[in-house]
């Protein structure tokens, strides 16, 4: 074929230059070998068997796949009509060649040689997918940024976006060290990695908190997982770590004391406190923390076991600022929290405001119940009753109002007499013990007196509470400056009515307490705060004094009739206590 076809182009060049007698040689020739008699002139004759020897050599060639024939074509024959043809077939057959020998080197000589060959996109994808197979045998994070460099557009640069992310996490566990895990963090964020990278950098700065035991660790990891249960173990050291240098550096003196511990939120000066036992012997504490903005407080209701480690802890609050005042326990162990929430900037907004948490901390309810003022609460099995004051011209007046466990108002009071409802108790046949600043009743939980006394105008009652035999102890202050306690029976004759040791200056109100046959009754003033303990018959057993800088907030009893004493130091700092003789 290459023979004839060589042929051709020679008789091409002669055609012009044929005899009349040469023109009729070739005439004869053609219809001598003609199978059909065709009418056609000698040089059309001439130029349909160029035409069907050119078709049969294009053909032949194409049939072959031979490369050293389209080479030849090629090099002999460069205006062959069917060159560019002849060019894809011998491309074509290059590329099987690289195909067969797979090499990066091949496919990128085949580009420099043919780079108009249709299979250039083909062959560098090969390129790029054997790039990539060798950069991850490498496996470093500088071979897959490389070919990142040098291949954007390949279709494995996701893959090898992710390769360089791993290379690069495995980098961070070798060294294994918070800096390394932070730097891989914030070099690859969206790496698939980051979860993994972040438990094992809270693990390593939680091991980091345990071994060094500073506040500052202990502050570093709270900041950075305020959840879960590593939290609670770091916040439960930090807690006792507090609570145990604060008793140290003030150098209090404590007969039986099992623990202390403060609560710290971030470093934030808390206020307030309030604190409840529940029917299993965990501790519910109630303080105002500030928010994250600093701007304004929200409720931080924290629950502990009995060595006072936190179980949980839970932020309530609406847009501006809330309060905590009373925290209080019901027999299903749901957690009441009364306070204040402030519907807006101007202090004029503020509400009494009541929620409701279950055992676990998950809200159940939350309402507002108007502008009065609140002083105390205590939750029964069905209702919770909130006692305080609401003012009329400057004058105060003793206000009671009881919701249901729902939050819905069953009834409130506002009573004619000037004074402030200071404490609640609740009886054993379930009835209401109120004690006013002059006043004190016996109740039921609709509102109906029992029985009711006055007390002597130059004392405040600011507590109350009933022993497991039913009497009533009325605890407050004296001419500004002496505690004193009543008792009362549970139909409400009065028994006696003492006054003790002499202070000046007395700044909160008294707080009370009855467990078996002892009274504990605290107090703060302006130089000091004080714990005194009592027997039923109201004689002084011991008093203990505590620097002006420990407030204290509240007190209670557990189930096994140990102390819990809970002071504000700007943090919440709990004591308990082995029993109350402290």
């Amino acid at each position: 074929m290459i023979k004839a076809w060589s042929n051709i182009r020679i008789t091409e060049k002669n055609l012009d230059n044929l005899t009349p007698e040469e023109t009729e040689i070739i005439g004869e020739y053609f219809t001598n070998t003609e199978k059909r008699r065709s009418s056609r002139s000698v040089d059309k004759k001439i130029e349909h068997a160029i035409g069907a020897l050119e078709a049969k050599l294009i053909r032949y060639i194409r049939e072959e796949n031979n490369l050293e024939l389209a080479y030849e074509v090629i090099n002999k024959f460069p205006d062959f009509r069917h060159f560019d043809n002849v060019v894809h077939i011998r491309n074509q057959l290059e590329f099987r060649k690289c195909e067969k020998q797979n090499t990066l080197k091949g496919y990128l000589e085949f580009i420099n040689k043919y780079p108009d060959a249709a299979q250039v996109g083909k062959a560098g994808k090969y390129i790029n997918k054997l790039a990539f197979e060798e950069v991850k045998r490498i496996n470093t994070v500088e071979a897959y940024e490389d070919y990142m460099k040098k291949y954007p557009n390949s279709n494995e640069y996701g893959a090898a976006v992710k390769g360089r992310n791993a290379a690069a996490f495995n980098r961070a566990k070798g060294i294994n060290t918070l800096k390394a895990m932070e730097d891989f963090i914030n070099e690859y964020p969206d790496a698939l990695e980051v979860a993994e990278a972040k438990r094992i950098q809270k693990q390593l700065l939680y091991e980091q908190a345990k071994r060094i035991q500073t506040l500052e660790a202990y502050n570093e990891f709270i900041k950075k997982y305020p959840e879960g249960n590593q939290y609670i173990d770091i916040f439960n050291l930090k807690s006792l770590d507090l609570g145990m240098k604060f008793i140290t550096k003030n150098q209090i003196e404590w007969n039986n004391l099992m623990w202390s511990r403060s609560f710290d939120n971030n470093e934030n000066p808390e206020s307030t406190g309030s604190l409840a036992v529940t029917k299993n012997n965990n501790y519910i504490l109630g303080v105002t923390t500030p928010q994250e903005d600093g701007l304004w407080n929200d409720a931080w209701i924290l629950k502990l076991d009995s060595d006072g480690k936190m179980i949980w802890n839970k932020f309530a609050g609406r847009r501006y600022e809330d309060n905590v005042a009373r925290i209080a326990v019901n027999p299903h162990n749901d957690i009441i929290t009364a306070g204040y929430t402030y519907l807006s900037t101007d202090s004029a907004s503020r509400e009494i405001w009541v929620f409701k948490l279950d055992s676990e901390g998950k809200k159940i309810w939350s309402r507002s119940l108007g502008k009065w003022d609140l002083t105390s609460m205590l939750a029964g099995n069905n209702e919770v009753v909130i006692g305080g004051y609401v003012s009329n011209d400057s004058v105060n007046n003793y206000s009671i109002i009881v919701i249901n466990n729902e939050g819905r108002k069953l009834w409130k009071r506002d009573y004619t007499g000037t004074g402030e409802v200071n404490a609640l108790a609740l009886t054993a046949d379930n009835n209401i013990i109120m004690a006013g600043s002059k006043w004190g009743a016996k109740m039921s939980l609709k509102g109906y007196l029992l029985w009711e006394v006055t007390f002597a105008p130059y004392d405040s009652i600011t507590g109350v509470a009933v022993s497991n035999s039913g009497d009533v102890y009325f605890a407050g202050i004296r001419d500004f400056e002496k505690s004193v306690l009543y008792k009362y029976s549970s139909n409400g004759v009065k028994q006696w009515d003492r006054d003790y040791q002499s202070f000046s200056d007395v700044e909160n109100l008294y707080k009370i307490i009855c467990f078996d046959d002892r009274i504990i009754i605290t107090g703060n003033t302006i130089l000091q705060s004080f714990i005194l303990t009592l027997n039923s018959g109201g004689n002084l057993i011991a008093n203990k004094s505590l620097s002006r800088n420990l407030i204290i907030t509240d007190i209670a009893t557990d189930l096994y009739g140990n102390l819990l004493i809970e002071l504000l130091t700007d943090d919440i700092l709990i004591i308990k206590n082995s029993g109350i003789n402290l």
